[in-house]
């Protein structure tokens, strides 16, 4: 009996961790989730020239 409660615990360890797997990857793969990271890189989606940029980056 202790043997199948064990074996029962594994496989809801198991689907919780899939759940939870499947559910990270879903947030990752959203848009949201690469702007977010783009933007605490420094990086925008502005439209800049490439004048601004030069600009941004030698600090003028």
């Amino acid at each position: 009996a202790l043997d199948s409660l064990d074996r029962i615990k594994a496989r809801q360890a198991e689907a919780s961790a899939k759940f939870e797997a499947a559910e990270e990857l879903e947030s990752e793969s959203s848009s949201s989730s690469l702007d977010k990271k783009l933007a605490e890189a420094g990086i925008s989606k502005s439209t800049s020239s490439a004048e601004d940029e030069l600009a941004r980056i030698l600090g003028k």
